[in-house]
């Protein structure tokens, strides 16, 4: 003989969750922020163009680990965005044809600044406004913690301290272009392989 079922009160609900996937559309502050690529694959988007969709997380501060994704078109009047992508990772992209191991850039990192995008079905979600290198991401953290130190310090050392700030960055930006020559073996010559 069959079991019998319980028939439920009404008052609760049996939901089985353990096979539903993280994400959905994510909501965060406008903001500059670091990402780490989780993963990029290519689809193909409704119109039947070619994309590459990255997966992001959110690396560091409240928002740690919450994933964001973009979508980057394939065809020549949008190449722009991909290429602003790559640059803010630190690769330099050659002006010819190249073939991405889309696989590579898991791990890669880089700055981005988050936007509120357009609503859907009466719901606002987070996007990517623009790429922007890990740099200058950081330039602008200390620029803000500038911002908050103390007001009252006598103007003297504060001209004493740019001066220094002004010779420190010279030295630096040395440094820095023998670094850039350095690693001069750029995106061109590596085609990736190196990523």
């Amino acid at each position: 003989m069959a079991k019998r079922r319980r028939k439920s009160s009404g008052d609760s609900v049996k939901v089985d969750f353990s096979k539903v996937k993280d994400g959905g559309r994510t909501r965060l502050p406008e903001g500059n922020y670091r990402l780490k690529v989780l993963s990029v694959k290519q689809d193909e988007a409704q119109s039947g163009n070619p994309m590459l969709v990255w997966t992001f997380a959110i690396v560091g501060g409240k928002h740690d680990g919450k994933k964001i994704v973009d979508r980057t078109m394939l065809l020549p009047k949008s190449l722009w965005v991909l290429r602003n992508l790559m640059e803010a990772m630190g690769l330099k992209v050659p002006k010819k044809m190249v073939e991405l191991p889309l696989k590579k850039f898991k791990g890669k990192e880089l700055g981005a600044a988050i936007v509120d995008g357009e609503e859907y079905n009466n719901r606002v979600s987070s996007e990517v406004g623009d790429y922007i290198t890990l740099d200058a991401l950081e330039e602008e953290d200390e620029e803000e913690d500038d911002d908050f130190e103390d007001d009252e310090d006598d103007e003297d050392e504060d001209d004493l301290d740019e001066e220094e700030d002004d010779l420190d960055e010279d030295e630096d930006d040395d440094d820095e272009d023998e670094d850039e020559d350095d690693d001069e073996e750029d995106l061109e010559e590596l085609e990736l392989d190196d990523l």
